[in-house]
């Protein structure tokens, strides 16, 4: 069974690394739009390109994120454990007061639930398409080389099918039509499938379903077909040599497509069902230089080197923004094995004017503030699954940076055992620890408990008191190191304590996955009845 706090450190790494890649698209959009509005690109092909390349780098964006060791947390996953257990036995009970952030999984399993309709949504497409390419009949003679040419009763407007093997699916009246209109259709069709279009247009169609809820992918999948068609059209048109015939055959292909055959464009290439069939009308008759529809491969390789340059700075942009000059408290924050420990949140407090600078460390474990001003300053880093850190006086010089290194400790574990004739009440007995699951740090757990007994000669002496036992718990679990604080209780009480936390058995904490030491604390109250 997947464990919650694996399941909460899933959701948050994947809603930080979408909300991350969104960002990033984003900006890498704006980059795009303002170069080709400041190139004055109008060429389709050109456009195509580029709104192709941003989103696959989108789609791409999201495992830029990912590090190792370590796993990207920014909210703490907190709770606090009670347990209380009688003398007379019973199972003890877990009484949480600090609840989970569980919005997180709700967040989580929102996209999930999207993510697998549109794939669903997709597969069915898939799916119908197959069938209908089974049922279809294929053509004695292929009207073109470089595709398989079948006829169908099912389409009224030409379809291209298929990513690997691409098939032109013709309406079963295609032989009908005039010469010019089967040569505009070809050329058309043909295009498409130099151009690749089929596999871009499903790489649009997967980026939209994976980030269903950011606007950007919907437009970018718009974007794409339309500029497919428009490239196409211009393609089609240089090779039938006349726009005004293009234009009409355009006009008969839209006139006969019905809403039946729309069923089919989320996952096939139609040539009337995309743009606007009025703006391609008018691009034609409207004339203008003529364009090739299918970009060369220099071109292509030139304009992925440009993009992806683009997309590389988006990683810069805010930290630039944030951290250029001025004065400055940076470093890195580290676990106990090395490893770099991301969301962690760092606090800078002026010891002056009390001034508070705050931020998270980022997916390399980095972090910087800027300070209010110079002065003595206390450093307070608080990271899931370790203990607070804390460093004051540190100086801080005007228009310079002072770097401070942080190890985080793992934090320990407290247990309030009460043991008595009745029920304790959770109270106010001790200062349990607040264990944050992290991304880095999964927490101990209590597996095994043997209840304390109450001995009867204490008992009946009415003694009774509260036993602090300070331990350590192993790689395999197995409180080691058992010593009991000096606060003049009771010997046979802390030797009946002892003996009953020394066969308690925990899930190891876990620290990147592996197994390590950590310190626990277990307060037991041997209480009276009243």
């Amino acid at each position: 069974m997947i464990e919650m706090e694996s399941m909460q450190a899933a959701a948050v790494a994947v809603t930080n690394n979408l909300w991350r890649a969104s960002i990033q698209s984003l900006l890498l959009a704006a980059l795009c739009g303002a170069g080709l509005w400041a190139f004055r690109a109008k060429a389709p092909a050109l456009r195509h390109a580029v709104w192709s390349l941003a989103a696959a780098i989108m789609l791409l964006s999201l495992g830029s994120g990912v590090r190792v060791p370590a796993t990207g947390i920014d909210l703490p996953v907190s709770q606090t454990i009670y347990m209380v257990v009688t003398a007379g036995g019973g199972a003890p009970q877990a009484l949480p007061v600090a609840p989970s952030e569980a919005w997180r999984l709700w967040l989580g399993g929102v996209w999930l639930a999207g993510l697998a309709w549109f794939l669903l949504r997709w597969a069915l497409g898939a799916l119908w398409l197959r069938r209908l390419l089974t049922s279809a009949t294929p053509l004695e003679a292929p009207l073109a080389a470089g595709a398989r040419w079948l006829e169908s009763s099912a389409v009224r407007t030409p379809l291209v099918v298929g990513r690997l093997r691409p098939a032109v699916l013709l309406p079963a009246g295609w032989r009908e039509w005039s010469e010019s209109k089967r040569a505009a259709v070809v050329s058309h069709e043909t295009a498409h499938i130099r151009r690749g279009d089929p596999a871009v247009m499903a790489l649009a169609a997967l980026n939209k379903a994976v980030f269903w809820f950011h606007p950007l992918a919907w437009w970018l999948e718009r974007q794409i077909v339309s500029e497919a068609e428009l490239a196409c059209d211009d393609e089609a048109s240089l090779a039938l040599g006349d726009r005004r015939e293009y234009a009409q055959a355009l006009l008969e292909v839209a006139a006969g497509m019905g809403a039946h055959s729309r069923r089919f464009l989320s996952a096939a290439v139609a040539m009337a069902g995309a743009a606007p069939v009025a703006r391609r009308v008018d691009r034609m008759l409207a004339g203008g230089p003529q364009r090739g529809g299918v970009l060369p491969r220099v071109q292509w390789a030139a304009l992925s080197a440009v993009v992806f340059c683009g997309f590389a700075l988006t990683f810069y942009v805010r930290p630039t923004l944030a951290q250029s000059g001025g004065t400055a408290v940076e470093g890195v924050i580290s676990d106990p094995s090395g490893a770099r420990v991301p969301g962690a949140q760092v606090l800078l407090l002026d010891e002056n004017s009390e001034a508070v600078a705050k931020t998270a460390s980022g997916s390399d474990g980095s972090y910087r503030l800027a300070p209010s001003g110079a002065g003595p300053y206390t450093l307070l880093v608080l990271g899931d699954g370790f203990a607070p850190y804390r460093k004051s006086r540190i100086t801080v010089v005007a228009g310079a940076t002072a770097t401070e290194a942080v190890t985080l400790d793992v934090a320990g574990v407290e247990e309030i055992i009460t043991v008595g004739p009745r029920v304790a009440q959770s109270g106010p007995g001790g200062r349990p620890t607040r264990i944050r699951v992290g991304g880095a740090v999964q927490r101990s757990r209590l597996l095994k408990q043997v209840q304390p007994a109450y001995p009867p000669e204490a008992r009946a002496e009415r003694v009774h008191g509260t036993v602090m036992l300070d331990a350590v718990i192993d790689e395999q679990g197995v409180p080691t190191e058992l010593l009991a604080e000096p606060n003049g209780v009771d010997a046979r009480l802390v030797k009946s304590a002892i003996e009953a936390v020394r066969q308690w058995r925990y899930k190891p904490t876990l620290l990147n996955g592996n197994p390590i030491e950590v310190q626990t604390k277990v307060q037991i109250n041997f209480t009276l009845s009243q």
